[in-house]
């Protein structure tokens, strides 16, 4: 897994590559907390370059989308492909992250592109 975190005025780009799974976990982790230690507004997750999501790692998502929610952060993921997204779509994590999907500056639900 590797990770790259890019800081803007509204929100924190976090772009995922690789495999997300146990041995991803921790790293992950320690990932999007800094990202959201560093959001005012929003967190987006890439995972275009995402090949493998795991148990581990979707909960690793889900636990930041909860502290996102309680410092009235929006977290979005965006460009999830293939196995990730069917992974997302199985368990109803797509849909929740859609649902919670706002734009920051209006907090009006928005919906993911190519949705």
């Amino acid at each position: 897994m590797t990770a790259h975190i890019e800081v803007a005025a509204d929100r924190v780009r976090v772009e995922l590559a690789g495999e997300l799974d146990l041995a991803a976990q921790q790293t992950l982790r320690d990932t999007l907390d800094l990202a959201l230690s560093r959001a005012t507004h929003a967190v987006e997750i890439d995972l275009d370059q995402v090949r493998l999501l795991d148990c581990c790692a979707l909960g690793a998502i889900l636990t930041t989308y909860r502290a996102a929610r309680q410092r009235d952060v929006v977290l979005t993921v965006r460009n999830p492909r293939g196995l990730t997204r069917r992974v997302m779509e199985i368990t109803g994590t797509l849909a929740l992250l859609a649902v919670s999907r706002q734009d920051p500056a209006s907090r009006r639900p928005t919906w993911p592109e190519g949705s």
